[in-house]
């Protein structure tokens, strides 16, 4: 099975618990989206990777259009339940995006870079849909630069989701925008406070792997347990939102 096709499997039995999450509903990177929506007033803005919508419903106050792009149709049928007046939702790969040239004013994408097999090519077709001076908003969940902590927090999140690709470091996202044309400037740096439990809960984990990932947090290193926060019942993940400006 292909990235594509494991994110589609992964994704379609757990939209509703996507959609009813706080962890995607609320966060100051969802703020920070918002506030600068407010300050572009954009006439048309996509949300790519828009699951249940959360982005796209903070954007739509501030926009004449949202357009929200996810993979995973079961996602879309929780956004489409608002029925926000002035969204649009669409069916389709962010690595080929099925719209013209210079079509937008703004274009987000949030808490899903981590599952684009080739990220690159996404930033690509970003700058090639933005208008010349249009913005990127980028906000993931990100790899420490350290190699070996790197390695620990991918490990685990492929553990719980199959689907997973990779957690990027902030370099790497910065270098990708850069060799897409973009000036990349970071807005918000943060911890993501995560309850273990829920936390597989919501990707329905395996009992078998939600054992492995006890095994593996028990187990953590002092220098994990110090980069991660992590307790018996919770942990934290790294996150980030980049700012890019398209030339």
């Amino acid at each position: 099975m292909d990235a594509k096709a494991a994110v589609q499997r992964q994704f379609e039995g757990v939209a509703q618990q996507y959609a009813a999450s706080t962890v995607f509903s609320r966060g100051i990177d969802l703020d920070a989206i918002a506030a600068e929506a407010v300050a572009r007033s954009p006439r048309r803005a996509l949300d790519v990777g828009t699951a249940a919508g959360h982005v796209a419903f903070a954007l739509a106050p501030h926009a004449e259009l949202v357009v929200g792009l996810d993979l995973t149709h079961a996602m879309l049928v929780q956004a489409r339940e608002r029925g926000v007046a002035n969204l649009a939702l669409l069916q389709g790969d962010v690595e080929a995006l099925p719209f013209a040239d210079e079509s937008y004013d703004f274009v987000t994408s949030r808490f899903c870079g981590h599952h684009f097999p080739n990220p690159g090519r996404f930033v690509a077709e970003a700058a090639r849909v933005l208008r010349p001076g249009g913005q990127l908003l980028l906000g993931d969940v990100v790899a420490p630069p350290d190699a070996e902590l790197d390695r620990w927090i991918n490990h685990a999140e492929t553990l719980r989701d199959p689907s997973h690709v990779r957690n990027h470091t902030v370099d790497e996202w910065h270098a990708l925008l850069a060799a897409a044309g973009f000036r990349g400037s970071t807005l918000l740096e943060w911890r993501l406070d995560l309850d273990f439990d829920d936390w597989v809960r919501r990707q329905r984990t395996p009992p078998d792997r939600v054992a492995a990932l006890r095994g593996l947090f028990a187990d953590a290193s002092p220098r994990q347990i110090e980069a991660f926060g992590v307790t018996p019942t919770t942990f934290q993940l790294h996150c980030v939102v980049i700012r890019a400006e398209a030339p």
